[in-house]
């Protein structure tokens, strides 16, 4: 009796990701499952100092002390910081609070940005 070895799924290669490609990805996610997305999206840990004093991961601190961080504020520190140390992706939020993609960050009132 031959053994028969079990199917594996075949391991892709990693490749490198731009923010481009993280916002198309996560866009398709999110329009196959908006309301996982925004559970997702909505879910916030606390998180310490060290990580809040982290140079890309995006955390909320009132205090400096204690902060929050989200999987948005995660995948952002995967990317780096624009000159004002904000992340390169933001979530597209519905009227019903439904996350219905991903684009690049454009912050209102930045140099160059019409308002």
């Amino acid at each position: 009796m031959t053994e028969t070895k079990a199917m594996k799924p075949k391991m892709m290669k990693p490749k490198a990701v731009t923010v481009d490609d993280a916002i198309a990805i996560l866009s398709q996610i999110a329009e196959t499952d908006p309301v996982a997305m925004s559970h997702l999206l909505a879910c916030r840990v606390e998180c310490n100092k060290a990580l809040i004093d982290h140079p890309t991961v995006q955390v909320r601190s009132d205090n400096g002390e204690r902060g929050t961080v989200s999987i948005l504020g995660i995948i952002n520190g995967l990317f780096g910081v624009d000159e004002d140390e904000w992340g390169y992706i933001a979530a597209i939020i519905d009227d019903d609070g439904r996350c219905t993609g991903f684009c690049r960050a454009i912050r209102i009132g930045k140099p160059g940005i019409d308002a």
